[in-house]
This record gives C-alpha cells, structure tokens and sequence, in this order.
C-alpha cells in the first residue's frame, strides 16, 4: 500500500466510512495480533486487545498526524491498550514480588539460535502477565523503567524487579527447550 493510498484510507476513516475502516483494519489487522500477542496467552485475548485498540484509533483518528508514521501511531495504542486490557481484566496485579528461581539456568547460544521467533515468542507467553508486560515493555518496545512505571502504575524498583524476574524465568523456560 503507497502512502498515497493509506492517507486515502484514513481520510475516509476520518469522514467515518466504514469501507475505510473496513480496509484500515485489514491492511493493519496482522501487524496489531504480532503486537499483542506478545502480552497475552491467547488469540482471543489478542483479538479483544486488538478491536479495542481499532475503536479507539477510530474515534481519535484526527488526532493522528500525516507527517508521522500511522503504523508508529496505531502501534503505540495497540500497546496501551494491551496495558488496560491487562490491568482490567487479569486476576493478577501487574506488580509481583521477585521469585527466586530455584536453579539458575544458562542458555547456551546454541539453543537460542536454533529457535524460531514464534517459539521464542510461545517461551515469552509462558511468563507471569507481570514479568510479560516489563520484558515486553523494556526489551522489546524499548521503554525506560520511568516510562514502565509511569503506564503500569508502579515504581522503578517494581518494573526492574519485573524485568530481572522475566529473563530469569525466561532462561529456565529457553533451557528446557531442546
């Protein structure tokens, strides 16, 4: 799609045609399930996430401005609402105590290179929704652990606790893949 053609789509999404939305949808439908799958277990959930964030980037789609990427635009809501989406409807707060892992594994490089995005994704959704959400966050969206705590609520201390608990879970979880 030119670029040319996406500001069509979103012109006619801005007037609220609904064969514009229709087209905006599927042309970024694939890219938003990539996104949130990483923060939730199931595809339903992901869909949930992902029609919320649609309603959402529909109502404020004047607020999106043309000389800035749309698919930046539409990813930082994606991720928002994947947060409230988290933050509503999971039993577990997004704050957890550190847990110790019983035995610190080590991944040899070996095992991670033989191993395929989506597998290395399934290991990332192994994880508490706490630890998810700041491994998420911090190593793959690239926010600082100011900007963690200030979307999760929490403190610094809280979002690098998380983090360090992610990628110790993560290496016991990456372990026992061979």
């Amino acid at each position: 799609m030119t670029k040319d053609e996406l500001q069509e789509i979103i012109n006619g999404c801005r007037a609220g045609n609904r064969l514009s939305q229709k087209a905006l949808y599927r042309q970024f439908f694939r890219y938003g399930m990539s996104v949130c799958n990483r923060y939730v277990r199931s595809d339903e959930e992901a869909k949930e996430i992902l029609n919320d964030a649609f309603l959402r980037i529909f109502m404020k789609i004047d607020m999106y401005d043309p000389a800035l990427s749309f698919s930046g635009w539409l990813h930082t809501i994606v991720v928002r609402s994947a947060i409230n989406y988290l933050k509503k409807y999971q039993n577990k707060p997004l704050t957890t105590s550190i847990e110790l892992a019983e035995n610190h594994a080590v991944i040899e490089e070996d095992i991670v290179s033989k191993m395929s995005s989506d597998e290395l994704i399934e290991c990332v959704k192994q994880l508490p929704p706490s630890y998810r959400v700041a491994f998420n966050l911090a190593v793959v969206e690239g926010y600082s652990h100011v900007e963690i705590a200030k979307l999760l609520n929490i403190s610094e201390g809280t979002s690098r606790t998380n983090l360090m608990a992610a990628r110790r879970k993560l290496q016991i979880i990456i372990s026992q893949f061979e």
